[in-house]
């Protein structure tokens, strides 16, 4: 009998499954795994997504998926995604234990030693994917040979650990544009209401709480302005979006190329809605034609990374922006019809419960400026390689020594240590009520009934975010301590 010849890789996004999922997007869209398919399916591999793991339908799928499978890839962010990750990892063992596990992503590339220690995981790849994946495979197809000369690999070879040099931060206009169809043919979703598209990866700042700068090292790498037009008319002609969300991490960085993107809009008489992430203090002088161009090419909502309203926060995490930008990119943004969505952290270290009043402050601002502005607070949370995270160290967090430790490095349980216990009580229910008090970000349901009680849920965080009322919040907590189960369970 003729040996089956293999050459199916199978992918896992090990972010779970929010609690109010949406129902055209069940788990969240990962591009990374998306660039990495469009490579291997280029050169001949066949690729299929897993969806997340919750039920005895996934695992019943994953088993017959695994038949003919060369290698499973895993990508994985700091926190639940690990333990999720980890969970997926081990159930793949125990189906097949000869099947080799690749694990990439942010946390990988920035912790490689803890993870490539972990015993479901048999390489690591570092920084950009594309072409080290494809270069594993092969080398997999040939017996493992040259795994030395794959540079961003790190494997074990007879218990013992190599890690290879780290390869060149290639241009992403080499690389083939997003296998959206590996993400719609799992779940299966048709039509597509909204799509996302990252025309750029890295960030030129350096802000000292974010992993991006690390993992790119401060390069902004950007498709040229050709590609960029060619991808989003094969977005619009393929799939008719209603609306496109633009996942860079700064849209706006560079003000000319943003100008062709709104020029090649209306030359092409597109109508889709978008929204993009942008940088407050770009928007913190009225520049009239722009914001006009904005409105008339349907940008419906910029996403702005406020982080605190301490002006000595501000300084000490070298974001770069002024209290009056954050207010006056309020202003400007709502003058034209477009939504201003602002994100604060409260918790950096030497943080104090003075400074999180401030940003509070700020927050009431937004909302009277404009009451559809979106406002949320997270709660600080470390990741490998930031430059911050030498001052965390100092302040009594102990660098974790395995994969698992970092799993407890999430948004909705981890509390920083250094701050005052009624700060950290203030934090727990903040990051909740923000996450509700504005209308048009907070979470819905498909359920008629629990959509309803979802907007009560509002009504009450809006009420006690604008009258600084947090007495007897016992709602908030009930509701913190059955998010933090939803996720415990996952585990």
């Amino acid at each position: 009998m003729a040996k089956i010849k293999k050459n199916k890789i199978l992918l896992y996004n090990s972010i779970n499954r929010p609690v109010f999922a949406s129902h055209s997007h069940p788990d969240p869209i990962n591009l990374g795994l998306l660039a990495l398919s469009s490579v291997l399916k280029k050169n001949g591999y066949q690729v299929k997504l897993i969806p997340n793991i919750d039920s005895k339908k996934t695992l019943e799928y994953l088993k017959k998926e695994l038949k003919g499978t060369l290698l499973v890839g895993v990508s994985c962010m700091t926190g639940d995604p690990i333990n999720n990750g980890i969970k997926f990892s081990r159930a793949v063992k125990l189906i097949d234990p000869k099947i080799p596990i690749c694990w990439g992503g942010f946390h990988p590339t920035l912790d490689y030693e803890n993870t490539i220690k972990n015993e479901f995981v048999d390489y690591v790849i570092r920084g950009q994917g594309e072409n080290v994946i494809l270069e594993l495979v092969k080398s997999i197809e040939n017996n493992k040979s040259k795994l030395s000369e794959i540079k961003g690999l790190v494997y074990k070879k007879k218990d013992k650990i190599k890690v290879n040099c780290l390869r060149e931060i290639e241009p992403i206009d080499n690389f083939p544009f997003f296998d959206y169809e590996l993400y719609y043919d799992c779940y299966k979703i048709e039509p597509v209401d909204e799509i996302i598209y990252c025309s750029s990866r890295g960030c030129p700042f350096e802000c000292t709480f974010c992993s991006v700068s690390t993992f790119y090292h401060r390069r902004y790498l950007f498709y040229s302005k050709e590609r960029f037009f060619q991808d989003t008319d094969k977005i619009v002609k393929r799939y008719n979006p209603k609306s496109i969300f633009f996942w860079d991490d700064n849209f706006f960085t560079s003000p000319q190329r943003s100008k062709e993107f709104l020029k090649n809009y209306l030359k092409n008489g597109y109508h889709f809605k978008w929204y993009a992430f942008a940088r407050c203090d770009l928007f913190s002088k009225e520049d009239k034609d722009f914001l006009r161009l904005l409105k008339k090419c349907n940008c419906v909502r910029l996403l702005f990374g406020a982080e605190s309203g301490s002006k000595r926060i501000l300084k000490y995490i070298k974001k770069h922006i002024e209290i009056e930008d954050i207010i006056n990119s309020c202003k400007n943004v709502s003058k034209y019809g477009i939504v201003p969505d602002y994100t604060f952290i409260s918790g950096f270290p030497t943080e104090t419960l003075d400074d999180l009043a401030k940003t509070l402050k700020i927050i009431k601002k937004i909302i009277k400026i404009n009451k559809n502005s979106g406002v949320r607070l997270f709660s600080f949370n470390i990741s490998p390689g930031i430059p911050i995270l030498a001052d965390c160290l100092k302040l009594g967090i102990t660098y974790p020594k395995s994969l698992e430790e970092w799993a407890k490095f999430e948004y909705h349980s981890f509390i920083a240590p250094w701050i005052s216990k009624k700060h950290r009580e203030m934090v727990k229910i903040l990051v909740w009520i923000t996450s509700f008090a504005s209308l048009s970000t907070a979470p819905t349901h498909r359920n008629l009934i629990i959509n309803m009680l979802l907007k009560l849920i509002h009504k009450d965080a809006y009420f006690r975010l604008t009258r600084d009322f947090y007495f007897l919040a016992f709602e908030w907590k009930l509701l913190y301590f059955f998010y933090k189960r939803h996720y415990s369970r996952m585990e």
